[in-house]
């Protein structure tokens, strides 16, 4: 079901006095509003409106880059692993990666274990 076509019965409290409604649409509100403002004041909400989108893709471009990033970490750790498995000295090495991501930082430690040394010894 839209949202869009479903009437609002909502009391909305502005300083203390309750405004009721039914008649709006729950999308009207926002277009009603704008509809409202002076031209300067529309300009002035468009310019916000325009600085807010600029600043929510520059976000998500910082964090398309750090997920990469930390993407590249993890291969480079499990890559480095798998190289010194190869060579014999995985069986002796512990290889520790700090890994930065969204909710803080990673730490990747791979030690020796038998099942390395038996798949690449």
């Amino acid at each position: 079901m839209d949202e869009r076509n479903v009437t609002s019965t909502t009391v909305l409290h502005a300083g203390g006095a309750a405004l009721r409604n039914s008649s709006l649409r729950t999308g009207s509100i926002v277009e009603q509003a704008l509809a409202r403002l002076a031209p300067e004041q529309l300009e002035a909400v468009y310019a916000k409106a325009i600085e807010e989108a600029a600043r929510l893709e520059n976000l998500e471009s910082k964090k398309i880059q750090e997920f990469q990033e930390s993407q590249r970490d993890i291969q480079l750790h499990i890559d480095a692993v798998t190289c010194l498995t190869m060579n014999g000295g995985g069986v002796r090495n512990t290889v520790t990666t700090n890994v930065k991501t969204a909710t803080g930082n990673m730490r990747i430690e791979t030690k020796p274990t038998g099942l390395l040394s038996r798949l690449f010894g």
